[in-house]
């Protein structure tokens, strides 16, 4: 009769209880090179998202930000044609009252003009300064 040897059967491991176990099962030779290339793609994909994440919140601001460049330029636009519009009637009002000055004495004589000043205002009888 001969005799066989009969070895152990080796046992099965799934691919998942693998990256569970940080030892290698048996007979797998360079598991833990593995390993670390494993942790090092899961660190690489973590930033990867992380980044990725940055990367949309930055855009959103961005988009914010133009849209608030936008609407600070239009409300500057309108306010310099307030301004504009301001200086014409402030030009109106003293071209007006350069040509009133001298036609005061036309109707009353005795009126002294050089006394007016359109920065001034009467109050309780008196010239004072507005």
């Amino acid at each position: 009769m001969s005799s066989t040897k009969m070895s152990k059967p080796t046992p099965t491991v799934t691919l998942a209880e693998t990256l569970k176990t940080s030892s290698a099962p048996p007979g797998i030779k360079g598991f833990g090179k593995r390993s670390a290339r494993a942790s090092k793609l899961k660190e690489a994909k973590d930033t990867i998202n992380r980044l990725q994440q940055e990367r949309d919140v930055t855009i959103a601001q961005a988009r914010q930000l133009g849209q608030e460049k936008e609407e600070s330029t239009k409300r500057e636009a309108e306010l310099k044609e307030k301004v504009v519009e301001a200086s014409a009637a402030v030009d109106g009002f003293e071209a007006g009252f350069t040509r009133a000055t001298p036609q005061a004495p036309h109707f009353d004589p005795s009126l002294d003009a050089s006394k007016l000043h359109m920065y001034k205002e009467v109050v309780d009888r008196e010239l004072v300064e507005d």
